[in-house]
């Protein structure tokens, strides 16, 4: 019986450690779906994109190959997160033709300083390179420093003919172990 108790100990105990690292690999800083983000007064103009409302992912609409220029604001950010080496930006898309360049998806983290409105360097920047139905694509970003600075994500998608087909389905910051 006594053996019985250390073993359920031992198991819990094990139980318990392997959930917090579970929950501290691959956490969750701030994330968007495509829907979520605001376009620019450009690719409003242009009307050539479309937001597909039960998933919030955007695509090309009709024969359009302008670029879609998108704006993700980060607006609130989980500091409960305990995020491993290193901060990632992922980004969710569909990509007909993967690392080629007839359909492309790029997002870019930018910031500036909230105490004099200096536009800082780009932080990390990612691109579609895979095909297929569902994809991601993560770029290591460098240091986030969320007192000091205003975040958000620029995403362009471009296409250089309308018999291209991709979607932007959305982005993350997230913790990770590299």
């Amino acid at each position: 019986m006594k053996l019985q108790w250390i073993c359920c100990i031992v198991f819990t105990l094990f139980l318990l450690a392997s959930t917090a690292l579970a929950q501290a690999v691959g956490s969750v800083y701030w994330q968007s779906n495509g829907g979520g983000c605001v376009p620019t007064d450009e690719t409003i103009r242009n009307q050539d994109y479309w937001t597909v409302t039960g998933g919030g992912r955007v695509k090309y609409k009709g024969n359009g190959t302008k670029p879609l220029v998108f704006t993700c604001p980060i607006n609130s950010f989980n500091y409960n997160v305990s995020g491993g080496d290193a901060t990632v930006l992922r980004l969710f898309y569909q990509d007909s033709d993967g690392a080629g360049n007839d359909f492309k998806v790029q997002a870019r983290l930018l910031s500036f300083n909230k105490e004099n409105g200096a536009l800082g360097k780009e932080v990390c920047k990612v691109t579609s390179a895979q095909s297929g139905q569902w994809a991601y694509s993560i770029d290591k970003c460098g240091s986030i420093k969320m007192n000091d600075n205003l975040y958000w994500v620029e995403v362009v998608i471009t296409r250089t003919k309308p018999s291209v087909t991709g979607e932007f389905n959305g982005v993350s910051l997230e913790g990770w172990i590299m």
